[in-house]
């Protein structure tokens, strides 16, 4: 219950103050020990870096600001989705009790989810690649794929760091 009050605070000192969120990914990996480099490409490849991204019954929709993502949420109130930057799924959203839109506020939605990560790695036997798997989705048949396109992109990222 502490890491949820601590990831409340840390969005509310963050929020939408920085335009391309790089303090947002270095907080939460330092919050969460997860690799800043994992959280860029996660959230690179769940939504496109698009804080506004929304996944309603695997259609994407990429919407350009937060009051269309707003009617979007509204309009879909008891349907699965996955939400924001992280895409985060709406599980989530339920399990703690938060407002959907919250999702919507892109440094709140990059701690959520190395929030989820750090949980998955603990669940998992601190394997970061199970993490990610589970991250991504509970079944197997989805995570192989998954995981092998988060290890090529961090390959991709690290190289271009160099």
């Amino acid at each position: 219950m502490r890491t949820i009050f601590v990831l409340v605070f840390l969005c509310l000192i963050t929020r939408e103050s920085y335009a391309n969120y790089d303090i947002c990914y270095s907080q939460a990996a330092n919050v969460y020990g997860i690799p800043e480099v994992i959280l860029r490409v996660l959230s690179y490849i769940e939504s496109g870096d698009n804080p506004y991204a929304i996944n309603i019954g695997g259609k994407g929709y990429y919407l350009t600001d937060e009051l269309s993502a707003q009617k979007k949420l509204k309009a879909n109130t008891h349907k699965n989705m996955d939400i924001g930057i992280m895409q985060i799924n709406s599980w989530w959203f339920k399990r703690y009790g938060y407002e959907r839109e919250l999702g919507l506020d892109a440094c709140w939605n990059i701690h959520m989810g190395a929030y989820i990560l750090s949980y998955e790695y603990k669940r998992h036997g601190e394997d970061i690649w199970q993490a990610i798997a589970h991250y991504h989705s509970p079944k197997e048949k989805y995570q192989k794929r998954y995981v092998t396109k988060v290890y090529k992109e961090v390959q991709k990222w690290q190289r271009a760091s160099r």
